[in-house]
């Protein structure tokens, strides 16, 4: 198994990837301590804790699990610049 050439660009602008480090950042901190949503929750100005519905705190593994799907779905489609930023390191190795 190699990384492939253009690792850095992929890392820097795929959209998966994104949405990929979203979805860990949410998994680690649950599991590491599932209080932090309860703690953000209780941190969030009264008005802004009005506007999000109260069983947000429950569906945080059924947004996990949403991330998951979206980043299956982002793979499937073309992003243009990062083709174009792959095809600009292809060219300058040959």
């Amino acid at each position: 198994m190699r990384l492939i050439a253009h690792w850095r660009t992929v890392l820097k602008r795929s959209h998966a990837i994104r949405v990929q480090l979203v979805q860990a950042l949410l998994g680690v901190m649950t599991f590491i301590d599932p209080g932090v949503a309860l703690g953000v929750w209780n941190m969030m100005p009264e008005s802004v804790s009005r506007r999000v519905p109260p069983m947000f705190i429950s569906a945080v593994g059924a947004i996990l699990f949403g991330l998951a799907l979206l980043t299956i779905v982002l793979r499937m489609f073309a992003q243009p610049k990062l083709a174009e930023k792959r095809k600009e390191i292809d060219d300058a190795s040959a």
